[in-house]
């Protein structure tokens, strides 16, 4: 009984022979092959989940896939050749997740009305101009991906997806603004606008009760919406690359204002205000989200704040705490760094990592204890400040 047949990488493999007798089959991987058609009789394979085409010359898909009734993941990624799916996509009642990202001549979709089960929708890379309105039939949709897409706007029907939990527009270069129903979208925690360098300003944000990530950086945004505080919730918000000039009280425990170079001494002066109040918050509370404890902020600056009791030149400081400093009242520490625009260049996503050493007179007990930036820029254009409290549990 043959459960999982797997092809990837036959790069000369045209066609494949008859399949009606793998009716236990439950996983065909024919990535990286040269086919250019799917034999009707797939639709024998009643067992089978998954289906992986991706890296494959196909041009169209048999309209027999909708009979594939068990089938639960489908992956169509870079099928260069790819410009529509058949309508009886909509009949796969059980599929959870559809992989189109790369497809780079898919035009339009076919209906959606009957995938009830949908959950996972990647469309990045596509050559799709609309989204059809027909989305909002994707009740169970929980991540939506448009990402690299010539699109100008969302329908406003995306406010029905109910159950959305992350949207994903990086480098919709042609969006200029979203739909008022996203305020609808209740349980959606992560909107990821990055590089949406036409994107000038949002709509109302009043009803994102389960927001916690918003990611600006690379936007034309030059002012944030009074609404924002209103996100009770958020707790991850990046600005880096924008042309904004001035900051409201912010809300969120990671701030990114990097190469924000437009900021003047007033905006820098209110979010370091803002920060000092925020990790004073943190570290009474010691708990927000209970893993969670830190607070990190990066914006242009040569200069430590004058709140930081321990400062020098250098990669390394040295210092004494006084007597019975580490009991039930501590709360952590404040870290900070200058980064000078003639730095060397960071690798991507690498961390800038403080490690501390600390010992009682008696030696009797030593920790080590390692805290990490994760600076995600890899050229900055003016000096930095970067600065990060954490109140790890190694303390407590």
């Amino acid at each position: 009984m043959v459960l999982s047949l797997n092809l990837r990488g036959c790069s000369n493999l045209e066609k494949l022979p008859p399949l009606y007798g793998l009716c236990s089959l439950k996983e065909l991987y024919l990535d990286g092959t040269a086919l250019v058609e799917i034999p009707p009789d797939i639709v024998s394979l009643s067992s089978l989940e998954l289906l992986s085409l991706s890296d494959t010359p196909m041009e169209e898909l048999p309209s027999s896939i909708g009979c594939l009734s068990s089938l639960v993941s489908l992956y169509l990624k870079r099928c260069k050749n790819l410009k529509s799916l058949p309508n009886s996509i909509c009949e796969l009642k059980c599929l959870e997740t559809l992989h189109l990202s790369g497809c780079s001549n898919l035009e339009k979709l076919p209906p959606l009305y009957g995938l009830c089960s949908l959950k996972k929708l990647y469309l990045d890379g596509t050559a799709l101009v609309e989204i059809p309105p027909d989305i909002v039939s994707l009740s169970s949709l929980g991540l939506l991906s448009l990402s690299d897409n010539p699109m100008e706007e969302l329908p406003s029907s995306i406010g029905c997806l109910s159950s959305l939990v992350s949207l994903y527009l990086k480098r919709c270069k042609n969006l200029k603004s979203l739909p008022n129903s996203i305020c609808e979208l209740k349980y959606l925690e992560t909107l990821h606008l990055s590089g949406c360098s036409n994107l000038e300003k949002l709509p109302p944000l009043y009803g994102l009760s389960s927001f916690y990530d918003l990611y600006l950086n690379g936007t034309a945004l030059v002012k944030i919406p009074l609404d924002i505080v209103s996100l009770s919730s958020l707790g991850v918000l990046f600005l880096n690359d924008t042309p904004i000039e001035e900051l409201l009280s912010s809300i969120g425990y990671e701030l990114n204002f990097c190469n924000c170079v437009n900021l003047d001494k007033n905006a820098r002066g209110t979010i370091m205000a803002d920060a000092i109040q925020r990790i004073k918050e943190l570290a009474i509370a010691r708990s927000y989200r209970a893993f969670y404890r830190r607070f990190l902020v990066g914006l242009p600056g040569s200069k430590i704040p004058e709140w930081l009791s321990c400062e020098g030149p250098g990669h390394l400081i040295e210092t004494s705490f006084p007597p019975s400093c580490f009991n039930n009242m501590f709360r952590g520490f404040v870290f900070c760094a200058i980064l000078e625009l003639k730095a060397p260049v960071f690798n991507e996503d690498g961390p800038l990592i403080c490690q501390s050493s600390f010992k009682n007179n008696n030696g009797y007990r030593e920790v080590n204890f390692t805290s990490e930036y994760f600076f995600l820029e890899n050229t900055i254009e003016s000096d930095h400040v970067l600065f990060w409290y954490d109140g790890d549990d190694i303390f407590f």
